[in-house]
């Protein structure tokens, strides 16, 4: 597995995503960005790996769907169509999809289909009594072979989610529930969402159980072997409106990256 896929709609990259491709081609990877904006421009890359970055229009998998609410619901729309489009194609392909807030520390250890996941709440009004870990969207890949019914997760996209979640995404995660893909939260997801903010205001994860769940300190992700990658929960970030604080977490990898904007 050669190649990142992902997807943007604005014209222009924001910050973390900009710092989350540049990872992936550190790593060696070819990425491939689909966009709906006709002024897309990708002068943020380093000229080192200007050959490594591919720009198509979103349109060869399915026509923006503007009577989706939301464009995160959209972005679901069209990985769950462009992994549907692989599967029924006479040759199939590996596809390997991230979210452009999933910063990659190490390659992709590819030897078969997998999602990524993030650990359920352990405490609190809506822990999880059985569910330990549920399949998220962060880190996506298949070969066309898999056991999805991306037909019936695209369907669902109809029916009415949750405010924060579409349709699709709440089939997707039924039915990869209790399937051979997801792997590991530790893998992608160290960081839970319920730590989010201190990936921006803190200069370490804040070192007491929230919700049941053990917290990671900023060296553990680079020490463990079994961390690929961090999500970095931009839609929190935004939604929140969290201050950036120089020496955080997130400043401390986008300095490591190089990336001073």
């Amino acid at each position: 597995m050669d190649t990142i896929t992902c997807l943007w709609y604005q014209p222009k990259l924001d910050e973390i995503s900009i710092m989350c491709i540049n990872s992936w081609l550190k790593l060696g990877y070819k990425v491939l960005i689909y966009t709906y904006s006709i002024g897309f421009r990708n002068e943020w890359i380093n000229t080192k790996y200007d050959r490594m970055v591919s720009v198509k229009d979103g349109n060869e998998i399915c026509p923006n769907n503007n009577n989706i609410s939301s464009l995160e619901f959209r972005a679901d729309h069209f990985r769950f169509t462009l992994f549907n489009m692989n599967k029924k194609s006479t040759t199939f392909n590996r596809i390997t999809w991230c979210d452009t807030d999933q910063y990659l520390i190490r390659r992709i250890p590819v030897t078969c289909n997998f999602v990524s996941s993030q650990e359920t709440l352990k405490e609190g009004a809506f822990k999880h009594k059985t569910i330990r870990e549920i399949p998220n969207i962060g880190i996506m890949s298949f070969d066309g072979y898999e056991n999805v019914d991306w037909d019936l997760i695209i369907k669902r996209g109809n029916r009415k989610g949750k405010v924060n979640q579409s349709g699709s995404l709440k089939a997707y995660e039924k039915l990869l529930l209790d399937s051979i893909y997801p792997v590991s939260s530790k893998n992608y997801c160290p960081i839970h969402w319920a730590y989010g903010r201190d990936i921006y205001s803190s200069i370490d994860i804040e070192q007491r159980d929230k919700y049941g769940l053990q917290p990671i300190t900023y060296r553990a992700l680079f020490d463990d072997k079994e961390i690929i990658g961090i999500h970095l929960w931009r839609q929190l970030l935004k939604k929140k409106k969290w201050i950036i604080s120089k020496g955080s977490i997130y400043d401390r990898l986008r300095r490591s990256s190089n990336l001073m904007l």
